[in-house]
């Protein structure tokens, strides 16, 4: 069970780093979660949750998780994108 972030059907997956490249500092120190170089199915920035979803008593747990996380995801994606890292060493 996971959340992720893809584009839309047949959006290229490239296009897809491209556009959210500029969170990708936020997404690591918020969530915890790298871009990386997307699935095969085109999907970035994946989060699991290691719980056997088969077990109903666990359904409660699982959707909490979701929509925390979701809401952690949108927080995030919905901000301001970090500045790009300066190499001017006079900013250290």
């Amino acid at each position: 069970m996971g959340v992720w972030v893809r584009g839309k059907r047949g959006e290229p997956a490239e296009a897809v780093r491209e556009r959210i490249q500029p969170w990708e500092q936020r997404l690591r120190d918020e969530l915890g979660v790298e871009i990386g170089e997307g699935t095969s199915w085109g999907s970035f920035a994946n989060s699991r949750y290691p719980i056997d979803t088969k077990d109903h008593g666990n359904w409660p747990a699982m959707a909490d998780w979701l929509h925390n996380r979701i809401a952690d995801y949108r927080r995030v994606l919905e901000s301001t994108p970090a500045p790009p890292p300066s190499n001017d060493p006079s900013d250290a």
